[in-house]
């Protein structure tokens, strides 16, 4: 199992945020639970934002769907922290965020202050556009992203290929 390299490492310390891939954790995604969010992921949708402009975001709110986003989410929270079973047994699954097309989550910030945990995107469908700050990064399928909570960037999305669906799991570690 891999874990992240210094340079993803530097990139994480010095712009608050990383992409990954599965490859580069050395594990590979489970198809099944893979395809157990996507058919679940609509079966209860929660807006999360019901103002004008924002209604095509939203975060799944089924029982089945969060089930297997922690399934998913699992393998990824072990590779990053290989030895550290705190991060491990503690991490938590924020939502399944789900972006109809054109849909934007304005600039904001993840936690009210900020606190020592990072946050994991992990992108299942659809293209959004991430900026952290100043810059921005489109986020795939199979993209893994990585948010430094001690930071705490501020930072939006904006879905310009959809449906995108991402798994989001905070984190209580940094990884440096």
């Amino acid at each position: 199992m891999g874990s992240l390299t210094k340079e993803q490492i530097t990139h994480l310390r010095s712009r608050h945020f990383v992409n990954v891939s599965w490859q580069d954790l050395e594990i590979e995604q489970d198809e099944i639970l893979h395809t157990a969010i996507l058919s679940t992921v609509q079966n209860k949708l929660v807006h999360r934002f019901p103002v004008e402009g924002l209604q095509g975001e939203a975060k799944a709110d089924s029982d089945e769907c969060r089930q297997a986003a922690r399934a998913f989410a699992r393998p990824v929270v072990h590779a990053l922290f290989p030895t550290d079973t705190h991060a491990q047994n503690n991490w938590s699954l924020f939502a399944v965020n789900y972006y109809e097309q054109d849909t934007l989550n304005p600039p904001h910030l993840d936690k009210n202050n900020p606190d020592i945990s990072t946050t994991v995107i992990l992108s299942l469908t659809g293209v959004r556009i991430l900026r952290v700050e100043d810059e921005a990064t489109r986020l795939h399928p199979g993209t893994i992203t990585l948010l430094d909570g001690g930071y705490n960037p501020l930072h939006s999305a904006y879905c310009v290929d959809g449906p995108s669906i991402s798994v989001v799991a905070d984190i209580p570690q940094l990884l440096y």
